[in-house]
Parts: C-alpha cells; structure tokens; sequence
C-alpha cells in the first residue's frame, strides 16, 4: 500500500504550479495555474487532523482530479515530475491549450 505525506504532497503540488483557491469544510481547494490564469484542473486536500498521509484511495481521487494515472500523480506528489514535465502531460492529454506554456 503506497502512502504519500499529505503535506508534502501539498507543497510538491505548489511548486508545481498549483495555487489555493478556497476551503470548503475541512477540505482546501486547490487549482492548477498557467501563467497565473486558471484551468480546470483542480484537486483538494483534507485539512482534518486524523488524515496525516493519502492513503490508496485519495491517491487514486487526487491523481484522477489532476488528470493522471496513479503512478504518475505518485511522481508528481513526490516531486519526481518537474513542473514542465506536467504542463507537457497535461498539453498532451488536452487539458490545457498548447498555447499555454
């Protein structure tokens, strides 16, 4: 069973070009941006105490919410995806416009 620490992948996710958008209960929002401009890539996390690290299943919602398989939103939450290197998967994939590096 893979587990990530919630925040660390928080902060990989920062870099990475995701920035808070707002919380809603005790879940914080989280939007992927170009050049400051918002897409429609998203992702949240729990801001509960009792949730310290993603266990199998918010991986798997994360890594769908961000567009990814599993394995790659494992690379991303780790900080092993560079920032580049998302943008190019998510370009490739169609959620962004080519436009936007």
């Amino acid at each position: 069973m893979a587990t990530v620490s919630r925040r660390l992948a928080e902060r990989n996710l920062k870099r990475k070009g995701f920035k808070w958008k707002k919380d809603r209960g005790k879940d914080r929002i989280y939007v992927y941006c170009v050049d400051d401009t918002e897409t429609a890539v998203f992702t949240m996390f729990s801001q509960s105490r009792r949730v310290r690290d993603l266990g199998n299943r918010l991986i798997s919602d994360m890594a769908n919410q961000c567009k990814l398989s599993r394995g790659e939103f494992l690379r991303l939450a780790n900080c092993a995806m560079t920032k580049a290197e998302y943008r190019h998967v998510l370009t490739e994939a169609g959620h962004i416009e080519a436009g936007s590096h």
